[in-house]
């Protein structure tokens, strides 16, 4: 799914950890490890542009 998103390797490792973490192993839980991983981002663009992809990310895990 971050390929399909072009999410950087480093960002898709931070995103996993981060659903891993949050222990809800469902669409909702995608969504909400990238606007948890946006939230550690230090660039304001970059944790925008993150933001922004959390809800494609919801609609391609509810697939």
């Amino acid at each position: 799914m971050t390929k399909q998103l072009n999410i950087p390797d480093e960002t898709a490792d931070a995103i996993l950890r981060h659903f891993i973490k949050g222990g809800q192993t469902t669409a909702g839980g995608v969504m909400q490890a990238f606007t948890s991983v946006a939230q550690t981002v230090k660039d304001a663009d970059a944790a925008h542009t993150l933001e922004a992809k959390a809800l494609d990310a919801l609609a391609l895990a509810a697939r």
